[in-house]
């Protein structure tokens, strides 16, 4: 039998190129044998398809003194926002009014100021303003009965004196701050220490910071300014779904101004503050909080491991927030009274399950590996051609534009694989005959992820609700 002529080198690449050009035209058929249905797979892990990874917890209503759930709830409906910014808002209006004159007394020789610094992400449009226009009315009511505490946007730079004049301090109110973190890196460190000493409710003063800025802007604070931004308490939520205006209930803002003025007239100044005292079971409580970030800690690194050091001081500051809210609807003419097991923990319940997912995603989607962003951006590519199958050089030429090579394409498979979005065809399968291919299979489902962490966000919502969640078209 005559033996085949022998092929060039340059031949063989051509007809590699001619099989993943087959795979392209031929998206289904050849592969029906291979194909499984959406529900042999495992359920696609959302991380890559969104930029927040993954679904974010929605604000825990629950953990917040019953009093007040009402008020928020309502407030955020009557805005259309997300019920985390007025929370925010609300826990921003308690920290400005109070500052350095309430504080919480641990042991004897630590003591925290009810200072807070937060920030509100989310797009323009998102709603944050709205969430919080109800509380901002509600504190210049208060204004008019003692001193300037709000400082805003066309003020930032007089921040220091209006605190200083302030027995208390300040609350830095800024709409967008994106701006201020470019300032911030120009200032010299003598103006970075002030602002470190307010955190702190040092001899200058104390300014609680309550921000809004859009998610991209987020790296410079990161980059520039990781000591003041591992300060910060962070809400990045979902948008809620439609609710109609027509038949949506008024927030009751004159109960919650009479409320805010109680706290303003108990808390005292930086020379003589209201403190308010942890007792022994919150000790135990709190004990128990510290053993397991000191655990934590060993496996985080950065802005992650910084912000976390910050944990057991911001919870403090949480619980004696969460004690003046509840005491602020009692009517009692006595002081609040200790913090207890049951407000440690619910501070406790609160940075766990809605603060830390919020900042954790945030540092890796501002911050996040080559590798996560070279695999978003494949899984998208795919979702938008509809894939059934896929090579690794149809990934390194046409979903990352030949930036990687062949090893880089791999990890990008790889990390889809991890993502269950693909898995790779048997060993030896053959397209076109010759030299064995690497192929991919594609998740079917991933056709139907548009929209995947809200949808499941939804569903969430209405299992806790007890109802079933509204029938949506698996093609959008």
């Amino acid at each position: 039998m005559p033996k085949s002529p022998r092929r060039s080198a340059a031949q063989r690449i051509r007809d590699l190129a001619s099989a993943d050009d087959v795979l392209g035209a031929l998206p289904a058929a050849p592969f029906a044998s291979l194909s499984a249905s959406s529900s042999q797979w495992p359920e696609i892990d959302p991380s890559l398809l969104d930029e927040r990874s993954g679904m974010l917890p929605p604000f825990p209503i629950d953990l917040m003194p019953l009093p007040w759930r009402a008020w928020l709830t309502d407030t955020a409906a009557s805005a259309g926002a997300p019920i985390d910014y007025a929370a925010q808002a609300l826990f921003g209006a308690v920290s400005g009014l109070c500052g350095a004159g309430a504080a919480v007394r641990v042991t004897s020789t630590w003591q925290e100021p009810l200072v807070l610094w937060q920030l509100a992400v989310g797009r323009v449009s998102s709603g944050r303003s709205p969430a919080r226009a109800s509380t901002r009315r509600l504190l210049a009511a208060v204004e008019e009965e003692t001193q300037a505490i709000v400082v805003d946007d066309a003020q930032v730079h007089r921040i220091d004196e209006v605190a200083a004049a302030n027995a208390r301090g300040a609350l830095l109110w800024r709409d967008e701050a994106g701006d201020w973190f470019t300032c911030l890196k120009a200032e010299d460190d003598r103006r970075r220490r002030l602002w470190l000493q307010s955190w702190s409710a040092g001899s200058s003063a104390a300014v609680s910071i309550l921000g809004a800025v859009q998610p991209d802007q987020l790296g410079r604070l990161f980059r520039d300014a990781e000591d003041l931004a591992a300060r910060y308490l962070y809400a990045w939520p979902h948008q809620p779904p439609f609710r109609s205006v027509v038949g949506s209930p008024s927030p009751d803002d004159g109960e919650a101004l009479s409320r805010l003025r109680r706290i303003a007239r108990k808390v005292g100044t930086l020379r003589d503050p209201l403190v308010l005292l942890v007792d022994e079971r919150g000790l135990g409580a709190l004990d128990t909080f510290m053993a397991d970030i000191h655990a934590a800690l060993r496996e985080a690194e950065g802005l992650e491991e910084a912000w976390m050091g910050k944990g057991r001081g911001t919870l403090v500051r949480l619980a004696g927030i969460l004690e003046l809210l509840d005491w602020s609807a009692t009517g009692s003419a006595s002081p609040p009274g200790h913090i207890g097991r049951e407000r440690i923990e619910g501070a406790v319940a609160l940075w766990e399950s809605y603060f830390r997912p919020h900042a954790t995603s945030l540092f890796l989607r501002t911050m996040p590996s080559t590798t996560d962003v070279q695999a978003r951006r494949a899984a998208r590519w795919l979702r938008s051609r509809d894939m059934t199958c896929v090579t690794r050089e149809q990934v390194r030429r046409d979903a990352l534009s030949r930036t990687v090579n062949a090893s880089g394409a791999d990890q990008v498979l790889y990390r889809l694989r991890t993502a269950n979005i693909v898995r790779q065809m048997p060993d030896g399968w053959r397209a076109t005959g010759g030299r064995p291919t690497n192929v991919w299979e594609v998740n079917p489902a991933l056709a139907h992820t548009e929209g995947l962490p809200e949808r499941a966000e939804r569903a969430e919502r209405a299992e806790r609700a007890g109802t079933s969640p509204p029938p949506s078209d698996p093609g959008k």
